[in-house]
């Protein structure tokens, strides 16, 4: 079975190159070359894009720890975007979405709920820094009465 594997794989290599061809031929004899060629560029592109997507869910999983919760949640909004956003090409191609204005749309819906999402991580980040800050303040503040209490007790019991 291992060496017809091999020589499957040559076979079926060598129908896809031959069936390629084959349209190639019929589109510029029919006069569709431009036609096929961007047929040829879309679906390049959409493989390009899952293809990308892929890339980033992976680096993401395997990265993650590296970020802070509020980049994780940055990445992981325009990660669903980017999704979304080829799930819907794919179903404008399919014909499920029926016009580029829906679809545009659309897109522009789950551009902006990314952005939302993003500017809301941005937010929740100030935020938490603010009320780092704030606590740091009352702590300071705290030490600071103390000390007066301390230099007020010290006046009290020395006299000075």
């Amino acid at each position: 079975m291992d060496t017809v594997k091999p020589f499957a794989e040559m076979i079926a290599n060598l129908l896809v190159k031959a069936l390629d061809g084959l349209a190639k031929a019929i589109a510029f004899v029919t006069g569709n070359m431009d036609e096929y060629n961007k047929k040829l560029a879309d679906k390049k592109a959409t493989q390009d894009a899952a293809d990308n997507l892929a890339k980033q869910q992976r680096d993401f999983e395997a990265n993650a720890y590296k970020y802070d919760e509020f980049t994780q949640r940055k990445i992981k909004a325009d990660i669903d975007y980017n999704a979304k956003k080829a799930e819907l090409n794919e179903q404008f191609k399919n014909g499920e979405i029926k016009t580029q204005q829906e679809l545009n749309k659309l897109l522009a819906d789950y551009a902006a709920k990314r952005n939302f999402e993003i500017g809301q991580a941005d937010k929740d980040r100030q935020n938490k820094v603010d009320e780092a800050a704030r606590q740091q303040a009352e702590k300071d503040e705290q030490k600071r009465q103390q000390r007066l209490q301390i230099e007020k007790d010290y006046h009290i019991v020395t006299g000075k």
